[in-house]
């Protein structure tokens, strides 16, 4: 038990690790980078430097990445430049209704089980 409980743990650590992998590569797949993305298509060649070295993007990419990991260890999770707010405040903001949905959900999902169960029960003694 302790050994399957162990095995799932590693296995979800390493998912998480890819996702988080993903998430950080596919910021830098957007034509012209992240700084083209926050600034627009009509920013400057001097903007977008100086919004590289203002953000770190002007480092090799291994140290933004340890940067990244380092941040994300920390529960910074950076900088909505959309919302012009800190993620994870953004987040937090949203938590209310995401724990809403999800009881809502969750009693639905119950509900409807527990008849779809009797309904089986019922008909199973035919």
């Amino acid at each position: 038990m302790t050994m399957a409980l162990l095995r799932r743990l590693g296995s979800s650590l390493l998912s998480l690790a890819l996702l988080v992998t993903l998430v950080f590569f596919m910021i830098y797949a957007t034509p012209g980078g992240p700084a083209y993305s926050i600034l627009g298509v009509h920013a400057t060649p001097t903007a977008v430097a100086s919004l590289n070295r203002q953000m770190g993007l002007d480092h090799p990419i291994w140290r933004q990445y340890l940067t990244w990991w380092g941040h994300l260890l920390h529960g910074n999770l950076g900088y909505s430049f959309t919302q012009h707010a800190p993620v994870a405040d953004l987040m937090g903001s949203y938590l209310h209704n995401t724990l809403l949905l999800d009881a809502v959900a969750a009693t639905a999902a119950i509900a409807l089980a527990v008849v779809l169960g009797l309904l089986q029960g019922a008909r199973s003694r035919d």
